[in-house]
């Protein structure tokens, strides 16, 4: 079945996880991200067009990451003659690419809370496809997390991990983030990635001292460097530098 305001690429992987269909290339590209162009399995073209017209809307409306106008799968041909092309497509060998490398969804969120009540309720959890423009949850009012993975082997075991067992993703990703205000509610960042940001903090002290004081022109580089030395080397700021950082490409 679809969940609510399920995404497509949740929907893609939880049905074959199901089916115990390891291989999810036609979900998540070699970069550990979601394909832009992700696309039904032909083992299960069949089972996917049992579902009711509604549910197939509901779930194509997710594709690509953006909401489809209604009068683009208008017709009961249209919906479900996706699943169609795709299944005349494997039938005669195409070779399926992604062609919108830049614009797969590497940034994947989610609340922590809302997966595990998922498994409690219905044996599986599963993706939101709104959360991929939250930054909290509307169910639980806490900051959404935010995950990006590495490669595909890492992201398959991470995203199963995830909707199978509740469990967040840890030790084969970059990094799982509070998408919030940093400054307002730091971001974890998890212990694989911690060490490795106090010595990048630590190797380039002078660099950061001179990046805060433009942004803090009535701060001293005597009193930035006790800032850093005293508040930002403790885990409460460090996360928090480390996305202001990233975003502004000082990296």
């Amino acid at each position: 079945m679809v969940y609510e305001n399920e995404l497509w690429h949740s929907f893609l992987l939880r049905s074959q996880i199901m089916y115990n269909l390891s291989n999810c290339r036609n979900i998540i590209s070699k970069h550990g991200a979601l394909r832009y162009d992700a696309f039904p399995r032909f083992e299960l073209i069949d089972m996917y067009k049992l579902h009711s017209l509604q549910d197939i809307y509901d779930i194509l409306a997710t594709r690509n990451g953006y909401i489809l106008t209604s009068n683009i799968v208008s017709l009961s041909s249209g919906v479900y003659g996706y699943f169609n092309a795709v299944e005349d497509a494997c039938r005669k060998n195409f070779h399926i690419t992604n062609s919108y490398p830049l614009v797969n969804i590497s940034n994947i969120r989610y609340c922590h809370k809302c997966i595990v009540e998922d498994i409690h309720s219905k044996g599986i959890g599963y993706l939101r496809h709104r959360w991929l423009f939250e930054s909290k949850c509307a169910v639980h009012s806490t900051s959404l997390y935010e995950v990006c993975f590495d490669n595909y082997l890492n992201a398959v075991k991470g995203l199963s991990d995830l909707i199978i067992s509740g469990i967040n993703p840890h030790g084969y990703c970059s990094l799982v983030v509070d998408v919030s205000n940093p400054f307002k509610n730091p971001v974890y960042i998890l212990p694989c990635a911690r060490n490795k940001i106090l010595k990048w903090i630590s190797d380039n002290k002078n660099m950061l001292i001179y990046f805060l004081f433009d942004l803090f022109k009535c701060k001293s580089h005597s009193s930035l460097s006790k800032v850093i030395e005293v508040k930002i080397m403790h885990d409460r700021y460090i996360s928090a530098v480390f996305k202001m950082l990233s975003e502004v490409n000082f990296c």
